[in-house]
């Protein structure tokens, strides 16, 4: 699975010079999640994102994979978590809370039930990363995030899971293996393909099923009735 979304830039003005860039990159999403949909049973339903470094967009496109998920399949309940918990922004991107969240789930402060915030009206869940900066690294924070996951796939129909940069102190390494499948996003024009092969081969031997690549933030030069 490869998919392109267009310039940052534009993206966070809601227009590209030629069309809506967010449009854009929610078709792109929609189109994926018809071609995993159509796997039926095959298809992977516990996916997390994440990238060879910071700021690639990899919030971006797993709010965008959310919504597409929830669109294509109306009646599936899709769970959008936020892992990555020293920057965690999915809950600004979605005008939710940041907590209490995974944080205070996985430390045993709250239910995850309780935790859960609903979306309206896009058909998305939230469980935002929490109200405390850290990580959750130890043997025990591991285990329980395990727990947790298999927990809400087995409530959700589809479960996101936003995750540091590969690079990054955090849960990414240590969780994947036990995903159904891992996106990479990549940055154009920034990331050196050197450094998403490293990603890759990190996520490789991590035991992680890789499903594809994003190529994010990729800058459109021609009107599309040109590229037609």
């Amino acid at each position: 699975m490869i998919a392109r979304s267009p310039d940052s830039a534009a993206a966070r003005h809601g227009t590209a010079s030629f069309g809506n860039a967010q449009a854009s990159l929610a078709d792109h999403c929609r189109a994926v999640w018809s071609r995993l949909y159509s796997l039926g049973e095959q298809a992977p339903r516990l996916i997390g994102l994440t990238s060879s470094s910071r700021e690639e967009g990899v919030t971006t496109v797993a709010v965008q994979l959310a919504l597409a998920a929830a669109d294509v399949a109306s009646r599936h309940k899709v769970l959008l978590v936020d892992a990555n918990l020293r920057f965690p922004a999915a809950h600004e991107r979605l005008r939710s809370d940041r907590g209490p969240g995974l944080v205070e789930v996985v430390s045993g402060q709250i239910d995850w039930k309780d935790a859960i915030q609903p979306v309206a009206p896009t058909g998305v869940s939230l469980l935002a990363a929490g109200l405390t900066n850290g990580d959750l690294t130890t043997a025990s924070d591991l285990v329980r995030c395990q727990e947790l996951f298999r927990e809400l796939i087995s409530q959700f129909d589809v479960v996101l899971v936003d995750l540091p940069a590969v690079g990054d102190v955090g849960l990414t390494l240590p969780v994947v293996g036990n995903l159904d499948g891992t996106i990479l996003v990549v940055e154009a024009e920034r990331t050196a393909s050197e450094d998403a092969r490293r990603s890759a081969q990190l996520l490789s031997d991590a035991q992680a099923r890789l499903l594809g690549v994003v190529l994010n933030k990729r800058r459109e030069f021609l009107p599309r009735w040109l590229r037609r």
